[in-house]
């Protein structure tokens, strides 16, 4: 499982996030990547994706390692 989380605030959901990667291992879920996006409006562009540069690096650094996983 790929775990995303985003809201409007700088804190990007991970409360919300961190609450899951504690809970999901119960019900057999297996996590292998987790990935915050802070301050959605100003970090995210319906037409480019995600503007800051780090966290898109990031996203697609984690999202690369879910995907090899699958191959």
């Amino acid at each position: 499982m790929f775990l995303l989380a985003t809201a409007t605030a700088p804190g990007g959901g991970k409360n919300v996030l961190a609450a899951l990667e504690a809970i999901d291992p119960f019900g057999g879920a297996q996590i292998m990547q987790s990935f915050v996006l802070p301050k959605f409006k100003d970090s995210f562009d319906t037409e480019k994706g995600i503007s800051d540069q780090e966290k898109k690096a990031e996203f697609e650094e984690k999202l690369e390692l879910v995907k090899n996983f699958f191959r």
